[in-house]
């Protein structure tokens, strides 16, 4: 007789459960074997012992691992921004406790700035809008008090509060940048190489007039 051996099956390699996996390749050598010599039986013999002792240290491992990957996944969640729902960048914390991406929140504070900027009905003196008299500034925060001081302050307008995007309460001061969860969800990116945008500043927002 003649012996075949068949390669062993990548589903050994994928079983879920080592008591399947060692399964497996016990099904393998048995189909491996179909003669009686005996070193051909011994070197495949060999050859499956070692294959479970292989599949005992896969699994042993990944259950090693389990708690730890649990672990991970646990602590990404919680560095979640409750704004975009990615790993937090440059996580500022806000006035209700709250934590989101420092650009996530300067992007939804200043689009309601310039939705109040656009919504104001306030003039100077000699009629011009609060718009207009941006336009003609500097886009600093001085020239926006001093803008707001002639306008009135926008009295049909409030410039001082904004409500916070992760649970609506009115905030009335800049976030604050938490600079030891910047650094632990850094580690946590998933493209950790990938530059940090610059640090948002929030000028122009929450301000009152000069």
């Amino acid at each position: 007789m003649h012996a075949t051996i068949s390669p062993i099956p990548q589903s050994i390699f994928e079983a879920p459960s080592i008591d399947e996996a060692l399964g497996l390749t016990d099904q393998w050598l048995q189909a491996s074997l179909s003669c009686s010599e005996e070193n051909l039986h011994n070197i495949l013999t060999a050859m499956a012992t070692q294959l479970k002792e292989a599949l005992r240290q896969k699994f042993a491992l990944q259950n090693r691992l389990r708690p730890l990957e649990a672990t991970f996944n646990d602590a990404r969640n919680e560095a979640l921004c409750m704004t975009c729902g990615h790993v937090l960048t440059l996580p500022h914390v806000l006035a209700c406790s709250h934590i989101s991406c420092g650009t996530c929140l300067e992007g939804s504070f200043r689009a309601l700035l310039e939705q109040r900027i656009e919504e104001c009905v306030a003039v100077t003196s000699d009629g011009t809008t609060l718009r207009e008299l941006l336009n003609r500034q500097p886009q600093t925060e001085l020239a926006f008090q001093l803008a707001l001081q002639k306008c009135g302050l926008g009295d049909d307008i409030d410039f001082t509060t904004y409500p916070s995007p992760c649970c609506g309460k009115s905030v009335s001061s800049k976030p604050v940048l938490v600079y030891g969860l910047r650094r632990i969800c850094k580690s946590l990116q998933l493209d950790r190489e990938k530059p940090e945008p610059p640090v948002p500043t929030f000028e122009r927002l929450f301000l009152r007039p000069a």
